[in-house]
């Protein structure tokens, strides 16, 4: 017996098909391939509404943001690439009136190529070194440039 909502393959739903086209029973279907016969009987119900065995278009959730809204997002990433997820997405609310969690806007960060990342932290040049620069360059000003 196969798990319990797996997708019947498109191969089994011909068979199944044929067999119902040659007069077999749906439960003398169902002993054939394996199946309930209510899975048999679903198979039989669609082809005969749609004459397909093809899934249909537009099953699941529908993206919430559209590709303007990407573009907003991925601009302003581009303005600014500190700005965070919360703040993008509480300035898409503001101007482009969607409502998204910031992980949404994470999400079409990510799925566009971008990846976070943070500064590594360096110490700051101390007075000293500054001055041993500045005469250093001052030093080397006037030099031609093939020294």
């Amino acid at each position: 017996m196969a798990a319990p909502h797996s997708k019947i393959p498109v191969a089994v739903q011909k068979l199944i098909i044929d067999l119902k086209n040659d007069g077999k029973c749906l439960s003398e279907i169902a002993g054939i391939v394996k199946r309930s016969r209510s899975s048999v009987q679903y198979v039989v119900e669609i082809f005969k509404k749609t004459k397909s065995l093809e899934t249909a278009p537009g099953r699941g959730r529908k993206p919430k943001l559209t590709d303007r809204h990407n573009r907003i997002i991925l601009r302003e990433i581009n303005e600014n690439p500190k700005v965070s997820a919360p703040k993008l997405a509480d300035s898409l609310s503001r101007y482009a009136n969607v409502k998204v969690s910031p992980q949404t806007v994470r999400n079409v960060i990510h799925a566009t190529g971008y990846r976070g990342c943070v500064a590594r932290k360096k110490p700051f040049i101390s007075a000293k070194n500054i001055k041993k620069r500045l005469e250093y360059a001052q030093k080397y000003v006037v030099e031609p440039e093939e020294f």
